[in-house]
């Protein structure tokens, strides 16, 4: 398994609202799955999450139809290049795959200006 650390990345791009209990984000890669694992400072266990229920582009057959859902984290694709595409996520939809890693009040804030583009 192949595994690289984003948590310096993700401090960059969220800086203080960054929960500060979390002590690592990993991106982890075989070759058929990708999972994030988070580890935070007030709990000893690792807590994975599987990335396979995220797709990325929809193909679609020739009569228009939707014909499959690529996935978003290829495992042919180098695991740096997978790791980017999850730090490339708008901040709704990586709130709605990592909810722990923000402050409560970011998250809140994230999920108010989502329902305002809505209206």
């Amino acid at each position: 398994m192949d595994k690289l650390e984003m948590l310096n990345s993700f401090k960059q791009r969220f800086q203080d609202n960054l929960n500060p209990s979390l002590q690592s984000i990993k991106y982890c890669q075989t070759d058929d799955s990708a999972i994030i694992e988070l580890q935070f400072l007030n709990n000893p266990e690792t807590k994975s999450i599987d990335l396979k229920f995220m797709g990325g582009e929809i193909i679609k057959n020739e009569d228009g139809t939707d014909k499959d859902i690529l996935v978003l984290f290829n495992p042919d694709d180098d695991v740096v290049d997978n790791a980017g595409r999850l730090l490339q996520l708008d901040d709704y939809s990586l709130i709605m795959c990592l909810d722990d890693i923000l402050k409560q009040e970011t998250i809140e804030q994230i999920v108010s200006r989502h329902e305002q583009t809505k209206k």
